[in-house]
């Protein structure tokens, strides 16, 4: 069985100084699978097509209802696709962050073990959705600096351009073979007829604000006189027998909350709507009247996106945290089955000794013998299910629970049966720290309450309360070193002030220094590496100047100085004289020295990271 790559091991050699440097991929090995964009999940003659974080796989149906994984393609960035005869067509997405451009991938599909790429477009933005109009491929960019759409339409599968022409309003949503509607802002919509995509002709218009006082999300029609629109909360129907003329029939309002821009999957008189933590099967038979068949809960749940498709009374809902959920439709009762997934999505990763450690939202750990990083072993589970958000120091582990907010730590000096040491009582919204290498104590920044707790761990099973610091400010972040707390405040107007606390080691809490405007990032964090105070962005934020990495020297603990910058973002790692950074699909490698000073710009990069988010940087035998 082919795997998912997300971990990828470099051999670096280096010469900084005669300005020769390379990256050589030795291996690649899974630890993360998930689904994040919607109509990502496509059934075909017996197949079933999904784009992952990693990029397209083929899946055989059985005739049980069981998925067979036959093949996986990368596809970096991958955000829409479209089956058609042999070809699936993939598009790609350009980030103003990212050194490459967004494409069309045509990759052919006979052979559904070996699928490879046959032709590929390059954009200038992001070309989405790819949508099949008969015998014509359709797919768009958005020009973010000319604020205006250009369509492209391609006959297949030559994927020649037959027409491009640019559109001011919005994008077109796919109706039927030869019909879209284009979302013109306020929730009025144009109907066009696309049959001869040269000469799009326009042969209706609607408004159904009169349900939907906010714009809708998507729009599908149903026996081809009836228009369904959707958004968070509700489903309402829309007799278009005359696209000139919209007769409002009736609405059906949600439970639960619908997933933004999840299209309603329909099989002949069925829909099924995925919705926060539930599914629902609706009849809709008599669009006057929809009928809730049944509901389920804990299926597709805690998910931030999903795409769904039945096929054979199978249901097949691709999630971004729960793998693939299948659920079988039985006399209209909606029965789960299973949930398929070789691993979960990534949350963070770390390393033990020869062990690499990964964690997840919702799934708890794994763990990974990486001894030899040309045969990496997997070890399966690690930590409990709801685990989440650790901090390690030495033998021990610090993990949140996702259902409690509790803290439990973990010694792991035996990694295969790790033993619960001390379990803390917590409320949400704490964030766990330790001090360096300290093992004695454990801190807490209350998120909520702006308040930095300490406790003494010292002793198995025991929790001293040591001190409650009350803030004198809206804490976002910290980090503790030596004994000195460093503390961001939470400040909407993205000029956060560092709090530096000192004498924390004797439980003598005292404010020393404050720092104003000591970042203007919308988002931060804050690490120390090698010894420097490192303020950054995880998020996908354009590189800017006041966006760059900062590294300030401890020299004196209560005076941070600047340092150095680089002109990226995400978690740093350094190695030596490197230091790399990723921001969204690249990896900037950038040369330290020995004394850095001012901005440092990269001196390579490499893109060969396949849906890869939250990346840590890990160094094992070189």
């Amino acid at each position: 069985m082919k795997k998912i790559l997300i971990i990828i091991l470099f051999l670096v050699v280096t010469h900084l100084f005669s300005q020769e440097f390379n990256i050589v991929k030795t291996n690649e090995f899974a630890i993360s699978q998930s689904y994040y964009p919607s109509d990502i999940v496509i059934e075909d003659d017996g197949y079933l097509y999904t784009l992952s974080s990693y990029g397209l796989e083929i899946y055989e149906i059985e005739n049980n209802g069981e998925l067979a994984i036959l093949s996986r393609l990368p596809i970096t960035a991958d955000i829409s696709i479209s089956i058609k005869d042999n070809y699936a067509y993939i598009s790609a997405g350009h980030t103003e962050y990212d050194s490459f451009c967004g494409k069309l991938y045509q990759i052919n599909i006979t052979d559904k073990e070996n699928p490879y790429i046959e032709q590929q477009l390059d954009y200038d933005y992001n070309p989405f959705p790819v949508q099949i109009y008969g015998e014509y491929l359709h797919t768009m960019e958005y020009d973010s600096y000319n604020l205006y759409y250009i369509n492209y339409f391609y006959l297949l599968p030559e994927l020649s351009l037959v027409t491009q022409y640019e559109d001011y309003l919005n994008h077109l949503e796919k109706l039927d073979e030869t019909t879209a509607l284009r979302y013109d802002g306020y929730n009025n919509f144009t109907i066009f007829d696309i049959s001869d995509p040269t000469q799009p002709e326009i042969i209706g218009s609607g408004n159904v604000s009169s349900q939907h006082p906010y714009n809708i999300h998507r729009a599908r029609t149903y026996n081809d006189t009836i228009l369904i629109c959707s958004d968070n909360d509700l489903i309402s129907f829309w007799d278009v027998s005359d696209w000139n003329n919209w007769g409002y029939i009736s609405q059906y309002q949600l439970p639960h909350t619908l997933f933004n821009y999840y299209r309603p999957v329909i099989k002949e008189t069925k829909m099924i709507l995925v919705e926060f933590g539930y599914v629902e099967l609706i009849d809709i038979s008599d669009v006057l009247q929809p009928i809730q068949l049944d509901i389920i809960s804990g299926t597709a749940g805690s998910c931030l996106s999903a795409s769904c498709v039945n096929t054979n009374d199978n249901i097949y809902i691709a999630t971004n945290w729960n793998g693939i959920q299948r659920l079988k439709l039985n006399n209209n009762n909606l029965i789960f089955e299973e949930e398929i997934a070789e691993y979960y999505e990534n949350a963070r990763c770390t390393k033990y000794n020869n062990y690499l450690i990964k964690s997840t939202m919702l799934h708890g750990y794994e763990y990974f013998d990486i001894s030899d990083p040309a045969d990496p072993i997997d070890m399966g589970h690690l930590l409990p299910e709801y685990s989440y958000y650790f901090k390690m120091s030495n033998n021990l582990i610090a993990v949140l629970d996702s259902y409690t907010y509790d803290c439990d730590v973990y010694d792991i000096s035996n990694i295969h049966t790790p033993m619960l040491r001390n379990s803390i009582e917590l409320d949400m919204g704490n964030l766990q720290e330790f001090d360096t290498e300290d093992e004695t104590s454990i801190y807490f920044i209350d998120l909520f309450d702006n308040e930095l707790v300490k406790y003494d761990i010292s002793e198995p099973g025991i929790n001293e309360l040591l001190f409650v610091e009350q803030l004198p400010f809206d804490i976002y972040c910290g980090i503790i070193h030596n004994g000195y707390g460093y503390l961001i405040e939470n400040d909407n107007n993205y000029h956060q002030n560092l709090y530096i606390y000192k004498n924390l080691h004797i439980n003598e809490p005292t404010l020393y220094n404050t720092i104003n405007n000591f970042s203007a990032k919308s988002a931060v964090d804050l690490q120390i590496i090698n010894e420097y105070l490192c303020i950054y962005s995880q998020v996908e934020i354009v590189i800017e100047p006041e966006n760059n990495t900062l590294f300030f020297n401890l020299n004196d603990p209560e005076s941070p100085e600047l340092a150095f910058e680089v002109s990226s973002f995400g978690r740093p790692y350094i190695n030596n004289n490197l230091l790399f950074t990723s921001s969204g699909y690249s990896c900037y490698v950038f040369n330290k020295g020995e004394n850095p000073s001012g901005i440092l710009e990269p001196i390579y990069t490499f893109y060969d990271i396949n849906g890869i988010n939250n990346i840590s940087f890990i160094e094992q035998n070189n």
